[in-house]
């Protein structure tokens, strides 16, 4: 019920923020339609500890010899995004994320006996042995956003964005900027955001090129 309040207040957002773009592209009608492409990189998002074990597949293959991934260590998260301006002060991006983590793997002694399916039983509650270090399954994230740019014509551009995304799982995920900024020439330049949402938590930034 959540997810689909989410989507319909998005889908609402993004019908009234279109029509006030085409009034807005009315009165001026000297702006042209542009498209960017930005690649970025970040903190890793908020709900990354649900991900910083490896897929399924090898969990059970670590648990079948009593070990277990623990101590992640993030690896930056990489973003690729595509910005298409629609009219002077606003803009449709979509955002593919990833993100992976290496962490240890811990080796647990046998506890004596076996499950019913017949495999040993571990101790999981000692303090395990470090016997390794592994990568976690990269996990990916596709995100739609509006922005608003409140100063469109300067040199740094200030901007706000909202939008919503979708993890792995398929969970929605809302996606908020409450403040960005966009430096450099006509076409390649940098930016920088304070940012919460499927790609990132608090800082995302990097490089752009507008065509």
């Amino acid at each position: 019920m959540r997810a689909r309040f989410l989507i319909i207040t998005c889908l609402c957002l993004a019908s009234a923020f279109s029509a006030g773009a085409q009034q807005e592209q009315s009165a001026y009608p000297q702006f042209q339609k542009s498209y960017s492409i930005e690649l970025g990189t970040g903190i890793q998002p908020f709900y990354m500890n649900s991900w910083t074990a490896p897929s399924g597949l090898v969990k059970d293959r670590l648990a079948a010899k009593g070990q277990r991934p623990a101590s992640p260590y993030y690896y930056p998260v990489l973003s690729l995004t595509g910005v298409m301006r629609i009219s002077r002060r606003s803009e449709h991006i979509l955002t593919f994320g990833s993100t992976w983590c290496h962490h240890q793997v811990m080796q647990y002694a046998e506890s004596g006996g076996v499950d019913p399916e017949g495999k040993p039983r571990y101790n999981t509650a000692e303090k395990g042995t470090l016997v390794g270090w592994m990568d976690s399954s990269p996990q990916f994230s596709l995100t739609w956003q509006w922005r608003h740019l409140w100063t469109p014509e300067r040199k740094v551009v200030l901007y706000t964005g909202v939008g919503l995304g979708l993890c792995m799982e398929f969970v929605p995920i809302p996606d908020v900027t409450p403040v960005g900024l966009r430096f450099g020439g006509t076409h390649l330049y940098g930016f920088a955001e304070l940012t919460l949402g499927p790609v990132a938590t608090l800082a995302h930034g990097g490089l752009g090129w507008r065509f």
